[in-house]
């Protein structure tokens, strides 16, 4: 299953969206996709420090107390390998687009043919629906690893390092037991 965030201040604006994404899942129930909204990148960040993030996140550029752009960084800041698409009225964050590596940039109002297209794109960059991964708490918070990036497990003391195939590293406490028991699955 892939999960969808959709993170959009505004009401008429998030009317929208959630028609084209209720539509993309009607049309493609085979990536058994799960959407969640947040009207707050404040709402979204206690969200992903609480219970982890998300496939995919659909943010609005222009929203109160933080842009898109920084909620964007924040995310990445946390390491998973998320599609970052950005909706937005303003061709002006465009370039800011791609310090964040994002994956699409829609202008609103939006066009069902071109928000599909960079939806399916998307969906098709991280494997689809039955990409295996693991959640491993951090002192970050709870961090999504594809198990395909997923390097080496080693255990120093009372943490284990997972070593990435981008050379990053994700340290919890979990026991090696344990991420050993839901590795095998």
């Amino acid at each position: 299953m892939l999960t969808l965030c959709i993170c959009d201040d505004s009401p008429a604006d998030t009317a929208q969206i959630r028609s084209l994404a209720d539509r993309f899942v009607q049309e493609h129930p085979e990536l058994g996709l799960r959407i969640e909204f947040f009207f707050s990148p404040v709402d979204l960040l206690e969200h992903l420090d609480e219970k982890g993030g998300f496939d995919l996140y659909l943010l609005d550029i222009l929203m109160p107390h933080m842009k898109g752009i920084e909620l964007a960084q924040r995310i990445r800041e946390r390491g998973e390998p998320a599609e970052i698409i950005f909706l937005t009225i303003s061709r002006e964050y465009a370039l800011d687009a791609f310090e964040v590596d994002a994956s699409g940039y829609l202008l609103k109002p939006l066009e069902w043919e071109k928000f599909q297209r960079v939806l399916l794109a998307s969906v098709r960059r991280l494997g689809g629906a039955d990409v295996p991964s693991i959640l491993l708490r951090t002192k970050a918070g709870l961090r999504k690893v594809l198990l395909r990036e997923l390097v080496m497990v080693e255990s120093f003391d009372h943490d284990r390092v997972c070593t990435l195939s981008d050379s990053s590293r994700a340290v919890t406490a979990d026991t090696l037991s344990s991420l050993m028991e839901r590795l095998s699955v």
